[in-house]
C-alpha cells in the first residue's frame, strides 16, 4: 500500500468580487478536499464560497459577522480529474488554505 500524503490545494489572499479557480486535478487523479481554514480580515460582513467550477455549485460558505475572524471546516469532497476548485469571494478579503488528498487513479 502506498503512503498517504496530505496536499495543499491552495494558499491565497483573494479580494471581494473575485472568482478565483485555486486548484485543477491532473489527469489520473482523484482529490478529495479534506481541510479548509480562512481568515476574514479588516472589516465585518464579509462572505466567501468555496464551490466546484464545473457544476458552480457553492458547498462550503464562510460568512462572517466580525472582522479579522479565523474559521474551519472539515469533511470530505470528491474532485475526479479535470474538476476546478475555485474560490469566491463576495465581500471582504480572505487569506484561504485548502488542503486534502490527491490520490492516483488504478
Amino acid at each position: 500500500m502506498a503512503a498517504l500524503y496530505s496536499t495543499l490545494f491552495a494558499a491565497v489572499n483573494v479580494t471581494a468580487v473575485t472568482n478565483d479557480p485555486v486548484y485543477t486535478v491532473p489527469p489520473g487523479f482523484v482529490a478529495v478536499l479534506r481541510d479548509v481554514d480562512v481568515v476574514s480580515i479588516g472589516s465585518s460582513g464579509n462572505l466567501l464560497f468555496i464551490a466546484e467550477q464545473t457544476s458552480g455549485l457553492s458547498f462550503i460558505v464562510f460568512n462572517e459577522a466580525a472582522a479579522d475572524v479565523s474559521v474551519q471546516w472539515q469533511g470530505r469532497q470528491v474532485f475526479p480529474a479535470g474538476q476546478v476548485m475555485y474560490v469566491r469571494a463576495v465581500t471582504g478579503q480572505w487569506l484561504v488554505r485548502m488542503s486534502g488528498y490527491l490520490l492516483s487513479m488504478p
